[in-house]
């Protein structure tokens, strides 16, 4: 999928932004997006019957948004974990893979607060080892949200299918409050979120494909950082570096 933006400041900037990339621009409209869904909803636009039923019919191709799930254990312990999320109806969708402390937490305890958030150092340090964030208590519910949070919603289980790998968690809006404003898109911030995505993915990747993408993301890095976005891809690529090093050596093949 190609999109383009036309942007008049001073000059134009045409943005071709891929698949892959396109979910970390939506940072930040989370809510607003899903409101409008519902209006056109109403206005009675169609909307596809099978991203209504999602937990069901599990496409493929749905929206995913990218936040951050705070839940706390039984025993108070906060855990911070970045997560893509879905919004069917007024319920937030998530689908943790097993194992995960995220679930074990809800399950245990029935809650979550969904976190918006444009501090990508957030995503960044949770795939490096940094999960100590702080947080504030929740308003509604026993649990806690990320202080930088923009928005948060704080969640209640409504309804739970279990999957060997991943099970379905529909989880209903229990309350929501504001925190500070959206000021806008970021392209470091991005690039932030798709290197976290790459890092959390090492064991599964071929060096060559992360070498390239994030290549391509530095770009926007030097061109858009500020200073906590550039703390934020040097954790990552610190990351990518003890990775490598601790890798064993790829045996070399005897000729034939």
């Amino acid at each position: 999928v190609s999109v383009s933006v036309s942007v008049s400041v001073s000059v134009s900037v045409s943005v071709s932004v891929s698949r892959s990339r396109e979910r970390a621009f939506r940072l930040g409209f989370l809510d607003s997006f899903f409101s409008l869904s519902r209006s056109r909803e109403r206005a009675g636009v169609r909307v596809d019957a099978t991203h209504r039923n999602l937990p069901d019919a599990r496409p493929m191709n749905d929206v995913i948004f990218e936040t951050v799930v705070t839940t706390v254990a039984a025993d108070g312990t906060p855990h911070v974990a970045p997560m893509g999320v879905r919004y069917v109806d007024d319920a937030v969708v998530l689908m943790p893979f097993r194992p995960s402390t995220t679930l074990d937490n809800i399950s245990a305890t029935g809650h979550a607060v969904l976190n918006l958030l444009t501090d990508t150092r957030v995503f960044a340090g949770c795939v490096t080892g940094r999960r100590d964030w702080p947080t504030r208590p929740a308003e509604k519910i026993a649990g806690v949200r990320l202080a930088c949070a923009l928005r948060h919603v704080e969640l209640s289980l409504a309804e739970r299918s279990d999957d060997v790998q991943r099970p379905v968690l529909r989880m209903a809006r229990v309350h929501a409050a504001s925190h500070a404003d959206f000021i806008g898109f970021n392209r470091a911030q991005a690039a932030v979120v798709e290197g976290a995505v790459l890092v959390s993915r090492l064991h599964m990747l071929p060096p060559s494909k992360v070498d390239t993408e994030m290549a391509y993301l530095q770009i926007a890095i030097d061109k858009t950082a500020g200073p906590e976005e550039r703390e934020a891809w040097g954790w990552l690529v610190e990351a990518v570096q003890r990775h490598r090093a601790a890798a064993p050596a790829t045996p070399e093949k005897t000729p034939r």
